[in-house]
């Protein structure tokens, strides 16, 4: 399949190099021009083929809290994309060689998804697939203490979907899904915007997994969340789960409304 995408980025302009890494390794796939774009939110402008550069001003933001107004730049990547497969990623994060490719094998069939996230050594997993801490006491129902606060699942283990989260870094998501479900721009950086996010769609939809794509860090970054035990990962696999394990009792969402876009 010819899978066309936006790659959105946000930036705070202080590292150009790692935004002119990201559209590299992007314009080395040798993509048809109508088949993807660029969009970078934030930093100084960048002059490349199918790249759109939206300024932004750092010192806006809302409230008195200081933390980067993250939310408002995803939601401008939704706002410039032309293709309903958007990519929404910090700019610390580089798509691989087999990104591309991974995704024409997976398909578009999904709402929100993510792939393999590595460390810069290309090999040490990082927030990739996780059992969120806030929603880990579900599962002890049926696997007490035995799940770790901050965990890994095994890229197989995709039944445990509701139990996940999708880091704020990166993410895949349709475009229809976003206008549905913005971020809360009323929340900036370190303010939780991204586990609220997610815990909003999936009342709704459906979070999925490619296991085909990959992208890694251009920094070094604590991974923080780590495997389980192997013995642990085997009971997952045949953990069933029924609508009476899922907890629906997520902190309220108060966003989900059209986005004001001016």
């Amino acid at each position: 399949m010819n899978f066309k995408f936006c790659y959105g980025v946000i930036t705070d302009g202080s590292n150009s190099e790692r935004i002119t890494t990201i559209i590299n390794s992007i314009e080395s796939w040798n993509l048809p021009a109508d088949s993807y774009q660029v969009v970078v939110v934030g930093g100084g402008p960048v002059d490349r083929k199918n790249t759109i550069h939206i300024p932004f001003n750092e010192n806006e933001q809302p409230g008195a809290i200081k933390g980067g107004w993250i939310t408002r730049k995803k939601n401008l990547i939704t706002k410039h994309s032309k293709f309903d497969n958007i990519v929404y990623s910090h700019d610390y994060i580089c798509p691989d060689k087999d990104w591309y490719s991974g995704f024409c094998r997976y398909g578009d069939d999904y709402k929100v998804c993510s792939n393999k996230i590595f460390l810069p050594n290309k090999s040490t997993r990082f927030r990739d697939w996780i059992i969120a801490p806030v929603r880990k006491d579900r599962l002890n129902k049926k696997l007490i203490n035995k799940i770790e606060r901050h965990s890994l699942l095994p890229y197989d283990v995709t039944h445990l979907h509701h139990f996940v989260v999708i880091g704020g870094y990166y993410w895949v998501a349709k475009k229809h899904i976003m206008e549905e479900f913005p971020l809360e721009e009323k929340l900036v950086w370190g303010e939780g915007e991204d586990f609220r996010w997610c815990h909003a769609v999936q009342e709704v939809y459906d979070v999925s997994f490619n296991p085909h794509s990959s992208c890694y860090l251009l920094k070094e970054k604590d991974p923080l969340f780590h495997p389980l035990p192997e013995k642990v990962e085997d009971e997952l696999r045949l953990l069933e789960i029924t609508e009476e394990d899922i907890v629906h009792d997520y902190p309220h969402y108060e966003y989900k409304k059209p986005i004001d876009w001016d």
